[in-house]
């Protein structure tokens, strides 16, 4: 059932202590980053816990390999990237 107005809030849960977003934050982590050719494993994703989407987009975006990064794989088109695949259903 759609409501018929919209909400007068919403809230934001992205550091756990609502519910724990974290395995879906790292595992949008490792498919984008992939994407542009920078493989993270489970050590590498946690290390950036905590951390603002551009502090974790920056450092991994520097070790990409040039010859695999698409173009348009700039720092904020990737962390758009990230945000809307850990918004995808």
């Amino acid at each position: 059932m759609v409501p018929s107005t919209p909400p007068s809030a919403v809230i934001f849960d992205l550091d756990g202590v609502l519910i724990d977003s974290e395995p879906v934050w790292e595992a949008a982590e490792a498919e984008v980053f992939a994407s542009v050719g920078v493989h993270l494993d489970a050590s590498a994703t946690a290390s950036t816990t905590g951390l603002r989407v551009d502090e974790v987009v920056a450092p991994w975006l520097a070790r990409r390999p040039r010859a695999v990064t698409p173009p348009g794989a700039s720092a904020a088109a990737v962390a758009i990237t990230l945000l809307d695949a850990l918004a995808a259903p």
